[in-house]
């Protein structure tokens, strides 16, 4: 049996892995695997998101399960179920006690860790029946011990405007209702969504049109989907609706950051913000770690790194050591633990690397809050060919990890 319970792993050193956990065999080769940094829930469950999407019209989440075993039942085909307009994974939304949601097209989906099994989050008006579906989810989850909530935009084919709702995902309902502001707004387009666990507070980027004029708003909102500021920002008159690359991230001092899709860094608090250059490396991405944020790329085949200082301006780019040193661990024969079915086996992959993207740790989405030092990541190992298609096996494991 297998058994990773959050929190309780020994400390590893920065690019060191601990066990390493057989997930499956996907479709694809690196660098291109589409598959999500993955994330753990309270228990030790272990969620890995396959994004098929665009090759393959099909995203597929895999659950490893903490007592040992793995459960891949969850796929969807991702569908405008209002809007029309079919889009993939946005990312996952949080984790709970033994589950953890994620944001898929205009779905919001659960998924529980003992048994794998994926539910879907009101996809229909439990008052009118009307489809919902959801233009934006908050990436935080709220869990106390009568509630477990997340905060989101839903919209019907006959609205006009979206509704923000504090949704309740132990009975799939919503129990508050704000509807969007201008009511005449048009073009409605969500740029990127982010949160502040730790001042639980919400917020979505988003453009719309109205008399004739375009606005771009940070929209920030408390935990009971109360809009309580909402702050201009310029400069995104061509960035396409979901161009945030992962979701904003929020520092201890307020800031909040996000690169989007046409390489510029966006920083903004209550008091306003901007869009700026990143020089010195092709950045990937914006991660959060311990309070702290950071923008991650690559230069001349190489990680790099930036830390973003508490007033939005960006740090030294310098090589990543700790991606670099894991991926020199990989290098080696590693022993990976085979069980999708029990009892497990052991089995040795040899010459592996990272299975997403070209480097460990760098991505456009911030990565899994394991235990302190800790993330986990994906490797890639064996691969071969069927039907014209590559297939490649993939592992799961924890791994140190240090932001500097």
């Amino acid at each position: 049996m297998v058994s990773s319970v959050t929190g309780c792993v020994e400390p590893l050193a920065p690019g060191e892995f601990g066990s390493f956990r057989y997930v499956e065999d996907f479709r694809g080769a690196p660098p291109a695997l589409a598959l999500l940094p993955p994330i753990s829930d309270r228990d030790g469950n272990a969620y890995v998101l396959w994004n098929g999407f665009e090759d393959f019209g099909t995203v597929k989440l895999h659950v490893g399960h903490a007592g040992g075993g793995w459960t891949g039942s969850c796929e969807l085909a991702p569908s405008g179920i209002v809007t029309g307009e079919a889009r993939g994974i946005h990312g996952f939304v949080g984790r709970g006690q033994g589950r953890a949601w994620f944001w898929v097209g205009e779905r919001l989906v659960g998924a529980a860790g003992r048994t794998g099994g994926c539910v879907s989050v009101l996809e229909t008006d439990p008052s009118s029946g009307a489809d919902l579906g959801f233009l934006a989810v908050v990436p935080w989850i709220r869990e106390t011990p009568s509630t477990t909530t997340t905060i989101g935009w839903i919209i019907s084919a006959t609205d006009a405007v979206p509704y923000q709702v504090v949704v309740d995902l132990n009975t799939r309902k919503y129990t508050t209702l704000e509807k969007f502001k201008p009511g005449g707004a048009t073009d409605i387009a969500v740029l990127g969504v982010g949160a502040n666990l730790d001042e639980e507070e919400g917020v979505v980027l988003v453009r719309y049109t109205d008399g004739g004029s375009v606005y771009t708003q940070a929209r920030f909102m408390d935990r009971d989907g109360v809009t309580t500021d909402r702050v201009g920002i310029g400069g995104f008159e061509t960035l396409p609706a979901y161009g945030m690359v992962g979701h904003l991230q929020a520092s201890d001092a307020g800031l909040y950051a996000g690169l989007d899709e046409e390489g510029q860094l966006v920083v903004f608090d209550h008091s306003g913000g901007a869009r700026m250059g990143v020089g010195g490396m092709t950045p990937v991405g914006v991660h959060r770690w311990e309070g702290e944020l950071y923008v991650v790329g690559e230069a001349s085949g190489r990680p790099k790194i930036a830390h973003i200082d508490d007033d939005g301006d960006l740090g030294k780019v310098r090589t990543w050591d700790a991606s670099e040193e894991a991926a020199d661990a990989l290098k080696d024969r590693i022993e990976v633990i085979d069980d999708r079915s029990l009892p497990s086996t052991l089995t040795s992959w040899k010459s592996s690397r990272t299975a997403i993207g070209a480097h460990p740790f760098v991505h456009g989405k911030s990565l899994d809050h394991y235990a302190d030092g800790t993330t986990t990541w994906l490797i890639a190992g064996p691969g071969y060919s069927t039907a014209g298609s590559d297939v490649t096996a993939v592992a799961y494991a924890p791994v140190g990890i240090v932001y500097e």
